[in-house]
């Protein structure tokens, strides 16, 4: 399956392929096994963050919004925040290769920050 998801509409309609590459992908990385679960998690979890914000064409800022957010809840420690931020990254600049992600463009500290 292709890797790009500029192909899918809303993110929710991504098939479990996707998610099942993606994991498969992160594990060849160093992710290791028993957490790559939690990693498709928190990807899952920013693309409901994003609505019907296509992933290819997030920003920056979409991506401190939802990590954000993350920290402002009570139940989220940090640990696990930067585990979305990982999780996030992988699936942007290692995975999809958003351009921006990829190549640095955008606000430098919120690349460098947050992914």
């Amino acid at each position: 399956m292709d890797r790009k998801a500029s192909n899918i509409r809303r993110n929710y309609d991504l098939p479990p392929e996707f998610w099942d590459n993606y994991k498969h992908f992160i594990i060849k990385t160093g992710v290791r096994l028993h957490k790559a679960k939690f990693y498709v998690y928190r990807a899952r979890q920013f693309t409901v963050y994003l609505k019907n914000v296509p992933m290819h064409e997030c920003s920056p800022d979409d991506v401190s919004g939802f990590l954000d957010g993350l920290r402002e809840r009570q139940d989220i420690q940090d640990w696990q925040v930067e585990q979305a931020r990982d999780a996030v990254s992988l699936l942007l600049k290692e995975y999809l290769k958003v351009p921006w992600a990829v190549s640095g463009i955008g606000d430098k500290q919120t690349v460098e920050t947050e992914i």
